[in-house]
């Protein structure tokens, strides 16, 4: 036949059958199948001899071992001792650090302030109250806390949120969000706000999130204008602020759009009103944001 070389036959005689995952006797080293791999099924001579001594075999699941006899199937005891309730190991992820939080992270953050552990929602040192010690030379505005600075005040003013703490579906990975510091059209009362969006998402589909976050935000379009759709304006490095970009462009694929870019969301632009956004971002952002005039990565592109 074709596959003879393959496996092995069982020895029994009135049997005779090709297995290709044949059985071995560990008592009389005979070759036979599934069904006579017992040694009351092929009549085993070395089975007394066996019985004398048992086995143990190593748990898969526990990693501790089972005793087997000689006359038992491994595998059915295996099966048995796991069904019985075998002591998996189980390994807990940590919990985190906030008391009233009970979410247990399999990848947890570590706060650089406090040294503690917490979950993915409050890794802010904001969400999670972190009780860090105040630099020396800083004054206390209360009895736990120290005074905040300057230019973090300011941006508690003039941006409706911090980039800690972005608008956005917090469903989306960490690797497929595109953040952005959005201003709203001028006939709007809301302030700046830090957002982020799908990297793979069209400008028009950043805009009609934009329009459902904020349904009340966003005035209806100046009947004079003759423009009834609204417009997405980058304002950053790359960009004089006067172009809109287009709608079925990506934001991954934007050429020149980068993280945490300002923009301006208006069915259309002014000189006043570039001006007014351009001023905010100078005075508010501190120096490490991609957006401020003095960072350093970006400081020489930046025309404002």
């Amino acid at each position: 036949m074709e596959f003879d070389q393959l496996g092995g036959r069982c020895f029994v005689e009135e049997c005779g059958k090709l297995d290709f995952l044949p059985f071995t006797c560990q008592a009389c080293g005979e070759t036979t199948c599934f069904e006579h791999r017992t040694y009351e099924g092929h009549g085993c001579k070395g089975r007394g001899e066996m019985e004398l001594g048992g086995r143990l075999v190593e748990c898969p699941v526990c990693t501790r071992p089972v005793a087997w006899s000689p006359s038992q199937d491994p595998n059915v005891v295996l099966a048995a001792h796991i069904d019985a309730g075998c002591p998996r190991r189980k390994r807990e992820n940590p919990k985190c650090a906030l008391e009233e939080c009970t979410v247990r992270e399999a990848v947890p953050v570590r706060c650089k302030s406090c040294s503690k552990q917490y979950c993915i929602r409050h890794r802010s040192e904001l969400d999670h109250r972190c009780t860090r010690r105040p630099a020396q030379g800083h004054s206390r505005a209360d009895g736990n806390r120290p005074e905040l600075p300057r230019r973090q005040k300011a941006n508690d003013v003039a941006f409706a949120n911090s980039e800690l703490d972005p608008v956005g579906n917090g469903k989306l990975e960490a690797g497929d969000r595109f953040p952005l510091v959005v201003f709203f059209p001028s006939g709007s009362k809301q302030k700046p706000t830090h957002m982020f969006f799908h990297r793979r998402h069209t400008i028009g589909k950043v805009l009609d999130e934009i329009q459902l976050k904020f349904p009340d935000k966003i005035p209806a379009p100046p009947t004079e204008s003759g423009q009834g759709r609204l417009q997405l304006y980058p304002l950053g490095a790359n960009f004089d602020g006067h172009q809109p970009a287009p709608h079925m462009n990506r934001l991954c694929e934007m050429p020149g759009l980068c993280l945490l870019d300002p923009v301006l969301i208006d069915y259309q632009v002014s000189d006043q009103r570039l001006s007014t956004c351009r001023a905010v971002m100078r005075r508010t952002l501190p120096a490490s944001h991609p957006g401020s005039t003095k960072y350093s990565a970006r400081s020489s592109l930046i025309p404002w």
